[in-house]
């Protein structure tokens, strides 16, 4: 379900999914037995803007939890060689400062986002000095 909801992006971001034919890997049963949301592999290249887009999005509470996780993932790779990369990469409502969803997932009438907002905003002036 997470690669169906990656490879949605394409500006900046390059996806390889990897094949689940029988002829390209082992798998324990035919493709056509697998289930629906089976594990599958997926490799991509982004730039450092897509990564931010990304995560605007997949950062999101509306995301699935399986979508903010594995990018949550992504995102603390990203940290531990690039802890400035890694702190532009923030959901929709810090970036934007309000929740633009239809339905809000409340996130934006918490503390903790107004703290994590204010640290947004922080370090984005400090950046600029």
């Amino acid at each position: 379900m997470v690669v169906v909801k990656l490879v949605r992006h394409f500006i900046g971001f390059i996806p390889f999914v990897h094949s689940q034919r029988e002829d390209r890997r082992q798998l324990d049963c035919s493709r056509d037995e697998l289930p629906q949301g089976s594990l599958n592999d997926m490799d991509f290249s982004a730039n450092a803007q897509a990564l931010i887009n990304i995560s605007r999005k997949r950062l999101c509470g509306q995301a699935s939890k399986e979508t903010r996780e594995t990018w949550k993932k992504v995102k603390a790779g990203i940290a531990e060689k690039d802890p400035v990369m890694a702190s532009k990469m923030v959901p929709e409502c810090i970036y934007r400062g309000f929740c633009p969803e239809l339905t809000c997932c409340g996130y934006v009438n918490t503390q903790k986002y107004k703290e994590r907002l204010e640290e947004y905003r922080k370090e984005a002036i400090e950046s600029h000095k």
